[in-house]
């Protein structure tokens, strides 16, 4: 595994590479090596998307060219479309740097890793033993950090495996190089992709049999994809102790920020354990939450209780009349219950705006609904509470995805199964949007993904300080022009 996520992604502490090493720490121990990659299915990402390519052709279709319709009942390429990909960033558990600990044992994960490595020993090269670069200054990891740690996610596979002559003289939308070998590949079945042929794909070349294909996905005749369609991202966990930079116990030690332009899933409790340090101007010291920001292009809060390995069976039957069933995550979304979850930080991010497109489309947000949920936080045993500490920045319109807020059955508009005017409308309001959107493709609701919790806001004072401000992070002291309207119509 960790000779497959070197072949993928690169890692850098400054102007070094230190790919190989940042993967081979504790690798022997899954659950307590610095990062993994992990799939799921994304039921917001599955019943958003539209049933045909952006050039009107079917994404699930009975002829090469993609133009006639397979039916309702199959949704082969479309659940492939809605599979989503996570790079986990594991911060380590609870206080796990082992300051007293028996020499030679390492703490878990990012945190672990920059307390337990110097940089001479972070350029070395396990996997393939390769020259050691050279180092100005040698020094503790954790000493030289600077608080900043940015993740970004690309399409790593850019050509079209199954490039056909028979469409545009064989040319792929993807590459300019057809003949092009990526590490990114296997040769043999796999359960949960399509597996390659050998001779396309050499053995030699591969470094791990799950490796999860990105977008393109292995279709003749398929468009090239838009950013807006990749909805990969990174993924935040055992984060509840930040203590990596804490030397003289003093406020602001340890602060840290986590950029990424992508989608950010953020699981289980955040940064909220609490470290007693001295404070500028205080006479004793006092505990506090460590300065934490998270910036991504969409924020999905996850709680204590998700498990990814809930979100891995499909479970959906369609039947040629457009009727949904199965037990499945993309049948039954908001079927896995959360807990009670908490976050302290602050949050930079992109919002689902009120547009006009938006509305016809069936789905706009509110500004509480800025930061996406996925799991039922309204079970019978009680409603769950998300509970944030810290600022919310909300910039601009998300980049990387088109998907909708889904916090309620979606009766009209854009579905999987194309436009819909759900019968459950009443008369006059199907009618009404039916005039507007045209003659609908499926009479059925896309369900809501999840349940809402009890949401819990507060500032947090900490944040007016130097001390309290993350690395990186925007401040402002004063503000001018700030004004809005709203116009409401029926």
């Amino acid at each position: 595994t960790a000779s497959y996520l070197a072949s993928q992604y690169q890692v850098f502490f400054g102007i070094y590479d230190i790919t190989e090493d940042f993967f081979s720490y504790l690798s022997s121990q899954p659950s307590a090596a610095c990062a993994s990659e992990e799939w799921f299915y994304s039921p917001r990402e599955f019943w958003s998307q539209s049933r045909t390519w952006e050039d009107g052709t079917e994404k699930d279709a009975t002829d090469a060219a993609r133009i006639t319709y397979a039916g309702h009942s199959v949704t082969t390429n479309r659940q492939l479309l809605g599979k989503t990909t996570v790079l986990t960033l594991n911060l380590g558990k609870d206080k796990a740097d082992l300051d007293n600990a028996t020499a030679g044992i390492q703490a878990e994960g990012i945190q672990g890793y920059l307390c337990s490595r110097s940089l001479s020993e972070a350029v070395t090269k396990p996997m393939s033993s390769g020259a050691v670069p050279g180092i100005v200054a040698d020094g503790n990891l954790a000493d030289l950090f600077n608080g900043l740690l940015y993740a970004s996610r690309t399409n790593r596979y850019p050509w079209n495996p199954n490039r056909s002559a028979t469409y545009d003289s064989g040319a792929n939308p993807w590459s300019s190089d057809p003949f092009v070998t990526l590490p990114n590949s296997f040769s043999a079945n796999n359960p949960d992709m399509v597996s390659l042929s050998a001779a396309s794909m050499p053995a030699a070349n591969m470094f791990w049999q799950g490796v999860h294909k990105l977008q393109p996905y292995p279709l003749a005749v398929a468009p090239a994809f838009r950013p807006d369609d990749f909805h990969h991202g990174v993924r935040i966990r055992n984060a509840s102790d930040l203590y990596w930079g804490y030397k003289l116990n003093k406020f602001g030690e340890s602060k840290t920020s986590i950029v990424c332009p992508n989608a950010v899933y953020v699981q289980g409790n955040v940064n909220t354990v609490k470290h007693l340090v001295t404070v500028r101007g205080v006479a004793a010291s006092i505990n506090k939450h460590t300065p934490l920001a998270i910036f991504g292009d969409s924020i999905n809060l996850e709680s204590e209780k998700f498990n990814p390995l809930n979100y891995q069976n499909a479970g959906i039957s369609v039947t040629p009349a457009g009727v949904v069933s199965g037990n499945g995550i993309l049948a039954n979304p908001a079927q896995m219950e959360a807990e009670d979850t908490a976050y302290v930080a602050c949050f930079l991010t992109h919002n689902l705006p009120t547009s006009r497109e938006r509305v016809r489309e069936g789905q706009s947000a509110a500004f509480i609904d800025t930061m996406l949920f996925n799991e039922d936080w309204n079970p019978s045993s009680g409603r769950k509470t998300m509970a944030f500490k810290g600022s919310l920045v909300v910039m601009d319109s998300r980049r990387y995805t088109r998907a909708f807020l889904l916090d309620a059955n979606k009766q009209y508009g854009r579905t999987v199964f194309g436009t819909t005017v759900a019968d459950e409308l009443y008369g006059n309001l199907r009618t009404q949007w039916e005039s507007l959107l045209g003659a609908r493709q499926w009479t059925q609701s896309a369900p809501s993904v999840y349940r809402s919790p009890i949401r819990t806001y507060t500032f947090n004072d900490d944040l007016l300080t130097a001390e309290g401000t993350p690395p990186f992070t925007p401040f402002g002291v004063t503000s001018g022009g700030v004004g809005g309207w709203v116009r409401i119509v029926e």
